[in-house]
């Protein structure tokens, strides 16, 4: 096996010599972002295996083959007969490793969803029976996959489930092999099937696993991804901070609740294990979610998003308790307001299994109780808590949010203010302040909004959305400037946004796109040729930069046909649109040469 090349793709009839064995290719099975797998005969047996090489070679990544070796290692430590066995791992005369592994017939069920896009009722439950169970195992060893996804789980033509690629896997036991390769704060996985907590960077666990396979039984069952978006780091922001309204596409009420309780925003909402997942697989799932460990259940609340039930940037971390609303009298009996708080955010969890009529007067039960809270916090001075319950009825009343949202929002920050509450909930308010100016035409105040949001984020400790409200409030400084024709203010804004994030999405470039062309053009109407020219050149380099975002988004997707094909529809019709704006941008460098050259005669 050649290891001086920028590619190790092997052709059917290639082979590779490990001492005195030798494997011969047949064909190539799939690949992924660390590896390539082939279907090869091992010539001293005749036996079929799979083998995996690394996708690149290992000089010009050691992290990854670092990684490559550990899931070797990880992999034969793990027998279980849903759980893809690991042969060997070797290397071959050239000292390139490789695993050898047994070699499966049938389909991965991603290739199953995208002929079918849903599973039988039999299906499904021969499915997750067998990956709870090879999850516990490898959770038993402490292992956490954190790639649970369709791609991932293989069934074979006689019906057995196996659970594939370890690759990213981390350990939760003493491993000084990982270090640096699964730390805390670097995100690894699939972003239409990772948790909020991997998402942010948090440590997970295997609660994370389960999460995960959550979302696969939702598209198992529903034919599409729980949370889907533009780009990955979309769909990440959703799986953060979007509840899941509802799961009435799901038919059978009892895999409904279990989806549900996977999908739980806090980890301490979800199921202990995956065989108490897998329990309820067989026997339906109790009425209500239990806690963890004797713990709180934490639950997040969003405020922002559309369409959704309190969705979008605020995380209200609220624990409930699960009292019965029958048992509450709500004009005679009398409550605190951390009581009011907690019966509001339970009515909020039943309107997600709720039917649309049973939901209409969920939510009036929901305001209610928030409205009561409000007066009983503001009774009892629990100033932080007025705010809070202020807030979360922002999608419970859009009407007087839309009108008077800019006294709401105002009068909740100066709660937080005197009650010395610096995030994450004041944070966002101030930003949604200066969204509602933005959206209400008051540019200058959403400037002044942001900035103060920007202010009070520095001083804030950190904490797991932090980084995205800095984002966000960048954003927002940078839109507000540009409606006010401050294109160097924005083009500033745009910049932090950008150089904040660990990787500029393909979104964040085309703004800053749009902001620099814009600012040329104004700085040509202003006789300022030279400027306007270097301006320019740096729009024709985001160009590229552009292309290779999309580049590493298309890496980072699921890669199904699907998704290729819409990835690879989106890029012909940029560059398309690319080479048209191209050819405009050189014209006006011309131009503005022509013009230079007339303002110095």
């Amino acid at each position: 096996m050649p290891s001086d090349q920028t590619t190790c793709r092997m052709m059917p009839g290639s082979k590779v010599i490990a001492g005195s064995e030798c494997y011969e290719i047949v064909e190539e099975l799939g690949r992924g972002g660390m590896g390539i797998v082939y279907k090869a005969i091992q010539s001293s047996i005749q036996r079929t295996v799979a083998i995996k090489i690394l996708a690149i070679p290992a000089t010009e990544d050691p992290q990854l083959l670092q990684r490559f070796l550990r899931e070797g290692r990880l992999c034969a430590s793990l027998d279980h007969p849903n759980i893809v066995k690991i042969f060997g791992l070797v290397a071959d005369n050239n000292g390139v490793p490789f695993l050898v592994m047994e070699y499966l017939e049938g389909r991965t069920l991603a290739d199953i969803l995208s002929e079918q896009k849903t599973l039988d009722e039999t299906t499904f439950l021969q499915v997750f029976d067998q990956i709870l169970s090879a999850l516990q195992c490898a959770h038993d060893k402490g292992l956490v996959h954190r790639d649970i996804k369709p791609s991932n789980i293989f069934v074979t033509t006689s019906g057995t489930t196996k659970l594939m690629d370890f690759g990213i896997a981390k350990s939760n036991l003493s491993d000084s092999t990982q270090q640096g390769l699964t730390r805390t704060g670097a995100i690894f996985g699939s972003p239409g099937y990772m948790s909020p907590e991997q998402c942010s960077g948090a440590a997970v666990d295997e609660r994370t696993d389960l999460y995960s396979v959550g979302c696969v039984m939702y598209e198992c069952l529903v034919g599409s991804r729980p949370y889907s978006g533009d780009h990955p780091l979309e769909v990440m922001y959703k799986h953060i901070n979007q509840q899941m309204t509802t799961t009435a596409e799901i038919a059978i009420p009892t895999h409904s609740g279990i989806v549900c309780k996977a999908l739980a925003k806090e980890p301490d909402m979800r199921y202990n294990s995956a065989d108490e997942m897998r329990n309820d697989l067989h026997t339906g799932p109790e009425k209500q979610p239990q806690t963890r460990r004797g713990k709180s259940a934490q639950f997040r609340i969003s405020r922002g998003g559309i369409g959704a039930l309190l969705a979008g940037a605020l995380v209200l971390s609220v624990g409930i308790y699960l009292i019965p609303l029958a048992k509450d009298n709500q004009h005679h009996e009398t409550h605190s307001a951390r009581q009011l708080y907690k019966l509001g955010s339970n009515v909020i969890y039943r309107t997600y299994t709720a039917t649309s009529t049973e939901g209409v007067e969920l939510r009036r039960q929901a305001l209610n109780y928030f409205e009561r809270a409000v007066k009983q916090a503001h009774k009892e001075n629990n100033i932080n808590l007025e705010a809070d319950a202020l807030l979360a009825q922002e999608t419970l009343r859009p009407e007087a949010f839309a009108k008077d949202g800019e006294s709401i929002y105002k009068k909740a920050n100066s709660l937080y203010v005197r009650g010395n509450r610096s995030a994450p909930a004041h944070t966002v308010s101030i930003l949604s302040l200066a969204r509602w100016y933005l959206r209400h035409g008051r540019p200058q105040e959403a400037i002044a909004s942001a900035k103060d949001a920007l202010a009070l984020l520095r001083i804030t400790p950190a904490y797991s959305l932090k980084h995205i409200h800095t984002q966000s409030a960048n954003v927002l400084c940078a839109m507000a400037y540009c409606a006010v024709k401050e294109y160097a203010q924005a083009d500033r804004y745009f910049e932090l946004a950008i150089k904040g994030a660990s990787t500029a999405t393909h979104a964040d470039i085309r703004a800053l796109i749009h902001t620099k062309t814009i600012y040329a053009s104004s700085l040509r109407d202003e006789q300022q040729y030279q400027k306007s020219s270097e301006l320019i050149k740096q729009v024709i380099e985001l160009y590229n930069r552009s292309e290779m975002a999309i580049d590493r988004e298309q890496q980072l997707a699921e890669p199904d046909h699907q998704a290729q094909a819409s990835y690879e529809n989106q890029r012909q019709l940029l560059k398309e649109d690319d080479q048209r704006q191209l050819v405009r941008l050189n014209e006006t460098l011309f131009q503005n040469d022509h013009d230079l050259k007339d303002q110095d005669r």
